[in-house]
This record gives structure tokens, sequence and C-alpha cells, in this order.
């Protein structure tokens, strides 16, 4: 009973906040909550024919690795960028099998897109600002001062959310050298870009505006979260009914795929997540075929520092690390998937359980 009530306590506290706080960090690790004191200095564009300054094509992000926390991201040629477990969370790059692991800075990234040899991500270290670096390390450069999450860099464009003095989110767009910064649409935030279409929320009603048009269109009317969307349709999770859906990007036609998960994340047809009950393990879905197969066997019961299973919990001291396997975040790169959690394989090999794991099977990958 003790060590079912420890394992259910801890995965409560991880679905808790990972749609309240998505820099809520394992292992006891600070957040950062700094939101702008002073208005940021922005100067609308001012012109008849803004598709002349932004120019949308190739897309710095995939599947729904922004909605994760955006701390894995990989290029086209299968590099993957990713904020380190290993090492203080600072930006690195390495093989998609983990192999010729490199720092590329001492910035702490989140909303990581790369595109065109460059490096895009919200700075932790600097309260979520823009930056940018080139993926060899150098022309490190700061682009926007704020409270910045969400990016979606496209083409020449930058679409993300900022915090305003007053705590509120609005959606802004810029080019990607910190230029031409213009707010778009106001107390929203900013969930999926696709096509010329913005996908956001204003918490309880999932919408699309088109920077065509500049016309909205409601989809959904509850909480939604983990948004993808691809050519054929919206994927969420409905957090008030408790599934992830599909839907017809005209929110007409709608179909549940699966329910009682979450950390959902859907990519070219394959979605994985995290199945509630038993040991809370990661599962594969094929949205086409509908095979299913467990991705982790996290075991389901508490460790101590040396991965010792913990017997009685009543005799464990207060300052004893006890550690349970379990995700916050799930990212696909490349068609393989990887997660953020904690491991038992970690904590004996690496001497700590939090990780970046690649899964199917679950394995420490950094």
């Amino acid at each position: 009973m003790k060590k079912s009530f420890v394992l259910c306590c801890f995965l409560a506290m991880v679905l808790l906040t990972a749609c309240t706080n998505r820099y809520q960090e394992i292992d006891g690790e600070p957040t950062a909550d700094k939101i702008q004191t002073e208005a940021p200095d922005i100067t609308p564009v001012v012109s008849s024919s803004p598709e002349a300054i932004f120019q949308t094509g190739e897309n710095g992000f995939s599947g729904g690795n922004i909605g994760q926390g955006g701390l894995m991201c990989s290029d086209e040629n299968g590099t993957v960028y990713y904020r380190s477990e290993a090492d203080e969370w600072y930006l690195y790059k390495a093989d998609t099998d983990g192999n010729n692991k490199c720092k590329i800075c001492n910035d702490v990234p989140s909303d990581i897109n790369v595109l065109d040899g460059w490096i895009y991500y919200t700075n932790y270290k600097d309260g979520f600002s823009i930056y940018r670096i080139k993926t060899d390390g150098t022309e490190r450069e700061k682009l926007l001062d704020g409270y910045c999450q969400n990016l979606f860099v496209t083409g020449n464009t930058v679409f993300f959310d900022m915090r305003d003095e007053k705590n509120k989110t609005h959606i802004y767009r810029m080019t990607t050298d910190g230029k031409n910064i213009e707010k778009i649409l106001e107390d929203c935030k900013l969930v999926y870009y696709f096509k010329d279409e913005l996908y956001c929320s204003d918490i309880r009603t999932l919408f699309k505006y088109s920077l065509a048009t500049e016309q909205t269109l409601e989809l959904e009317n509850s909480q939604c979260e983990y948004i993808t969307v691809d050519e054929t349709g919206v994927y969420y999770w409905d957090v008030d009914a408790n599934g992830f859906y599909w839907m017809d990007h005209m929110g007409i036609e709608k179909e549940l795929i699966v329910s009682n998960g979450d950390f959902y994340n859907y990519s070219s047809g394959s979605l994985y997540y995290v199945q509630s009950g038993g040991n809370y393990d990661v599962y594969f879905l094929n949205v086409e075929t509908g095979e299913k197969r467990r991705a982790t066997e996290f075991v389901g019961y508490p460790y101590d520092v040396h991965g010792n299973k913990i017997e009685n919990l009543s005799d464990i001291a207060d300052n004893v690390y006890v550690g349970n396997d379990g995700i916050t975040a799930i990212y696909i790169l490349n068609g393989k998937a990887f997660a953020r959690g904690t491991l038992l394989e970690a904590q004996i090999s690496l001497g700590r359980s939090g990780c970046l794991m690649a899964l199917d099977p679950a394995e420490p990958w950094d």
C-alpha cells in the first residue's frame, strides 16, 4: 500500500504539472517565473503588404514536440539538438543514437527549432527571451527580450507568444533576424502553426486564425493540450473529456482515438503517450492500423540512490533520495521516440535517475 501510494503521488504530481507549468523540473530543480515588468519595446510593422516581409516555408519544428516543452529537436540530417540532463541543462547536439555529443553553448533552451543552419530557442537563463545560434555554436545572438514561449519557426518568420507587464499572453511574429516584430492576437497563447494558420487557445477555447484573411474559427469549446496539425487534420487532447481526438480542419467531424492518458505526442501517424494506471508506461499507437504496443517497462516500486528496491518507505528518512520511474515529456524525432523523466537503469548506470531516454525500449540516452 505504501509503495502504491508513493508511485501514485509521484505520477499525480507529474500529470498536474504537465499542463499548468511546462517548466516544472524533476529532482527538485527550480522553475523560472519571470514575467515582463516593463512593456517590451515593440514597434508594429506598418506595411500594406506584410507578406512581402514575412515569408513562410520550411518548418523548424515537427510533430507535437513544442507542446511538450521543445527540449529536443532534429534537423534534416538527423542531428538532435537538445537540453542536456547530463550537463547543467546546456544546449547540446548529438546523433540520433546518442553518439558524438557536443556542447553548443551554456544557454538553457526550450522551444527548440532548427532551420537553415540556425537553432532558435527561448533561454531559461534569461527569463525565456528568444535567442538563436548557428548549429556549429557560432554567431549566438539575442533576438527579443521577454517571457516568450511556443516558438514556431517557418521560412523567415518566428511565431511565438509573450507575456506582458500584466502577465497576459499575446501572440506575435517577427523575422528570423529579430526584426519586424508585430503583435497578431491578444489574450491567447499559440499552440501550433500549419500552412499560414495559427492554432490558438484562450484556456477554454481552441481556435484557428488565418493569416491571409485575419478571420478566426472556433474548433473546440474545451481546454485542449498537445495539439498537432498536419494534412489529415487536427490532433489534440481534450482535457475535460480525458481523451485524445482527431478532428477535421474545420472542426466539423471529430473522432476519439484513445482515452485515459497524458503527454500525447502525435507525428505522421504515430502516437506516443502515457497510459494511466499500472506503472504509467509509455505506449505507441499506429493511428492508421490500430497497432498498439508498450514502449517502456517501468518498475512499479520506489528505489534508493543505488537503485535498490525500497521495501518499506516508513523506514526511510526524509532526506534520503527515493526514485520512481516516470516521464514528464515525450519527443518524436525522425521517427524515433524519446522522453524526459526518471529511470531505474539511469540511476544504476549514471548515478542519477533524471535523464533523457530513448523509447521502445526505454534506455538512458543523456
